[in-house]
């Protein structure tokens, strides 16, 4: 019997490989056809890597870049996301810094943008950069002639922010940004972000066949049947595919975290029993409550494949970028599943975009203001 391990197929492409030896044998001074070569190679990399790997800067910085990568490729108005700084370039102007992405939107605009993780000990600690730094970024996006944002991704809320160099206030050497200011000037919206709100609460009905008692004995126990599972919100049960798949969306990745059980017992026997979620409070003047933007969703749904009790795990999933949003419905009247849509607009913004449809990438829609208390897309602006 073959007790030989298994080689699975490795995710490197081989010109990567053959580049990334040749720099290394470059740097040794050998031939990359060397008989140690390769060894030597493996061996740095190991080192390397152990070394980075007690590293929570790096593991967090890295780990957040590739989460906003994630983030912007799965909402609407994102037509194109590459790396900018992982390409081989050359310059004869000095003193320029490339962001890590080239972003074209829907509209064949495209932007520089610089993310960051902002993970301080405070909740509203500021974010402070120096002003080298983000010079060098800008005089990159002005040598392309591109609009420079900073995607910053303020840990302790689950926010990204998207802003212009604009929004820093400079303070001696360093330029500093602070949460409200980056929430006033919030960008986001450009690439087709928004908030969602719904009637709560959303929960998953687990319902026992006509023809199963489930009743429970002297000690409390019962055996229960599942007959169907019904999606929920705001007490109707949902048919349309894609509403089922949207509630379940928010259920799962959204910001509401009380607890939704109930359960229907009659005649001492369990007919159903729900489980979901409802938001901590609500407002009597509003029929409906803020389940989070979709950012905030995608990158809940991207911490739960690359984080395991509280540890980093991966720096990346194996899924397929893209693929992390959700269908919302083209036309929000008229439907079992309640729906509120605001697209955030930045503070002194001149000019009403067009927004694309939430549904799909490529196609646009016109926004209804919505009546009072009427369901239905808004636009807010600081």
């Amino acid at each position: 019997m073959d007790t030989s391990p298994t080689l699975l197929p490795h995710p490197f492409h081989d010109n990567d490989l053959i580049r990334q030896l040749s720099d290394y044998c470059a740097n040794m001074g050998i031939s990359m056809y060397d008989p140690n070569a390769i060894d030597l190679y493996c061996a740095s990399v190991q080192t390397a890597l152990s070394a980075a790997l007690t590293r929570p800067t790096v593991i967090f910085g890295t780990r957040t870049q590739q989460m906003f990568f994630y983030v912007a490729s799965s909402l609407p108005s994102v037509q194109f996301i590459t790396l900018e700084d992982n390409t081989n370039s050359y310059s004869i102007v000095k003193g320029l810094r490339r962001p890590d992405y080239r972003i074209r939107l829907i509209n064949n605009r495209e932007i520089f943008v610089e993310v960051k993780n902002h993970s301080p000990k405070r909740y509203l600690e500021t974010y402070i950069a120096t002003k080298p730094y983000l010079d060098s970024l800008r005089r990159y996006a002005k040598y392309h002639n591109k609009v420079l944002m900073f995607a910053i991704y303020w840990k302790h809320w689950n926010v990204w922010t998207l802003t212009r160099l604009s929004a820093f206030k400079k303070k001696n050497d360093k330029l500093r940004l602070d949460f409200m200011d980056a929430i006033m000037h919030n960008e986001m919206s450009m690439l087709g972000d928004f908030m969602l709100g719904t009637v709560p609460p959303l929960s998953l009905r687990f319902v026992s066949p006509d023809d199963f008692v489930c009743r429970p004995d002297a000690e409390g126990i019962a055996t229960f049947k599942i007959g169907r599972i019904d999606v929920v919100a705001g007490g109707k049960v949902l048919t349309d595919p894609v509403q089922k798949n949207l509630a379940t969306y928010m259920l799962m990745f959204g910001n509401w975290q009380e607890e939704h059980r109930k359960s229907d017992v009659r005649d001492g026997t369990i007919r159903s029993f729900e489980i979901g979620v409802a938001p901590t409070e609500v407002s009597g003047t509003q029929p409906f409550v803020f389940v989070g933007s979709l950012s905030e969703m995608i990158s809940r749904q991207f911490r739960r494949r690359t984080v395991k009790d509280d540890k980093v795990t991966l720096i990346n999933p194996n899924d397929e970028p893209g693929n992390y949003g959700v269908e919302v419905p083209t036309i929000l009247t008229g439907l079992d599943l309640r729906l509120w849509v605001f697209h955030m607009l930045p503070k002194n913004s001149k000019r009403r975009p067009d927004f694309p449809m939430p549904s799909g990438r490529g196609e646009k829609r016109s926004i209804t203001m919505p009546k009072k208390h009427a369901h239905g897309q808004a636009e807010v602006q600081w």
